[in-house]
Parts: C-alpha cells; structure tokens; sequence
C-alpha cells in the first residue's frame, strides 16, 4: 500500500493511498494549492519530477512494503511595493515580508503630495480606495516571488473660507429670537 500524507496539496491523477502488486511501481500526480509551492522530495525508492513552477509533481514509487510519503508544500512569499502615484515628497522601502495564507499589516503611509490628503491604497494607478493607511491585508498573490504594486489614493483639500472681521455680531441677549447672518461663503 502507497499512502502520500499531503499538506496544502491534493492528488490530481491518482489517489492517496494506491494499491500496488509486488515489483509493480505506481505514479500519482500531486498540485499544490493555490499559493503554495511543492518541496523538493528525497525519498529511497521514490522517484519525485517537479514541474518548473514547482505546483505540480509526479511521484512514482515502486514499494517492496507499506510506503507513506509524506509532502508538505510551503506558503509562497511575495513582496509589496508602494508607488506614490502623484506624490512631491516621500519615499517608500517595499514591503517584502508577506507570506500567503497569513495576514499582515501595510507599512504606514510615507507619502506627501501638496494640496491633498492621503485616502489610502488602490490596486491600480487611477483605482478607488480600497485599502486604508496601516491596513490588515492577506493573500494580495498567489504566485510565489510576486510583486504587488499598491497606488496612493489622494483627495484634494478644500479649503474653508474665512470669516470677515465685519462678521462678528454681537447682541444683548432679551428674551427674544435674534437672527445672525454669516457674511461668507459658507451655506448651511
């Protein structure tokens, strides 16, 4: 009996435990799930081909007794990098400890850009906010080694006008209503 006891992978072709006759081999192809990657296996009597992206294998083996092979496939690691999409001072190191399947913190935002207040990140250059300053995120890639650019998000400053020196009302108060009127720009 072949037994492949697997860890964040799955048999494609084949089943875990196989049924082999005396001085007959088997093959069993394995994946790895989606943003992890298969170890290098090294195993006597077992022979182990890894595809190039390291997702998918194909173990055969040819027992002369009960053989469990044990595979546990690793999280990808993959990097964030921070563009400042407009920004006029600031700089950003990229984030290169990220590892599938855990969540982490974004680095807090370093950006200046004059006129405007940070909003946040984007997926893409023009994109709508969608994650905040220091926010939890988790599984940005599956691909092992990848790159994420996030783009800062910026909304202009408005700004208030001011009241006149003029606007400043004063009244002894009677008992009655008095009505005030703001001599500015300001509604509501």
């Amino acid at each position: 009996k072949v037994t492949l006891n697997l860890s964040h992978a799955s048999v494609s072709i084949g089943s875990p435990t196989t049924m082999v006759k005396a001085g007959d081999s088997c093959t069993i192809t394995i994946k790895a799930n989606e943003g992890y990657t298969l170890p290098e296996v090294t195993q006597n009597g077992v022979t182990y081909a890894l595809d190039n992206d390291k997702t998918t294998a194909s173990v055969t083996v040819k027992p002369t007794e009960d053989t469990t092979i044990t595979i546990e496939a690793v999280a990808n690691r993959y990097k964030v990098e921070f563009d400042g999409n407009g920004n006029t001072s600031g700089t950003m190191a990229a984030q290169d400890d990220m590892t599938y399947g855990d969540a982490a913190n974004l680095a807090e935002n370093e950006f200046v850009r004059t006129g405007y207040n940070f909003a946040g990140w984007s997926t893409t250059k023009n994109g709508d906010c969608k994650y905040p300053d220091k926010a939890s995120v988790k599984n940005l890639t599956a691909e092992n080694g990848g790159t994420v650019t996030l783009y800062a998000v910026w909304t202009k400053k408005q700004v208030i006008p001011a009241f006149s020196s003029s606007a400043i009302q004063s009244y002894k108060y009677d008992g009655s209503a008095k009505k005030y009127t703001l001599p500015s720009g300001i509604n509501g």
